[in-house]
């Protein structure tokens, strides 16, 4: 049960940035079922770290009853459904440019 707590979510968002974005190939479709999961594990177990009366939080069968299975998929569906779109608004409001000078100055000088 908590393999599919932990790796199911990140495969919902991967079904809705394919549907928000059709280009794109598998290798890199692979890539960002990664990320997606990695950021869905990560704001699911802040919110029980923050939610948790029990600080020193391990992942064993104990700790995966199926009352607690149902309350972490609810927070990590929440989590998988909104991420791709939250990604998608970054993706097209922010764009970084770098520029890499060779040496200290960069002159370009006449040869006559």
């Amino acid at each position: 049960m908590n393999i599919i707590c932990l790796f199911f979510p990140g495969f919902i968002s991967l079904m809705i940035d394919w549907q928000i974005n059709h280009n794109e190939q598998n290798i890199f479709l692979i890539i960002k079922y990664f990320v997606y999961n990695f950021f869905v594990n990560f704001i699911g177990n802040a919110v029980v770290w923050f939610i948790s009366t029990e600080k020193n939080f391990f992942y064993t069968e104990e700790t995966f009853t199926y009352d607690f299975c149902l309350k972490y998929m609810a927070v990590s569906l929440v989590v998988a459904i909104v991420l791709p779109y939250i990604f998608k608004f970054f993706n097209n409001n922010i764009k970084i440019n770098l520029e890499v000078r060779k040496g200290k100055n960069n002159v370009k000088k006449n040869n006559k």
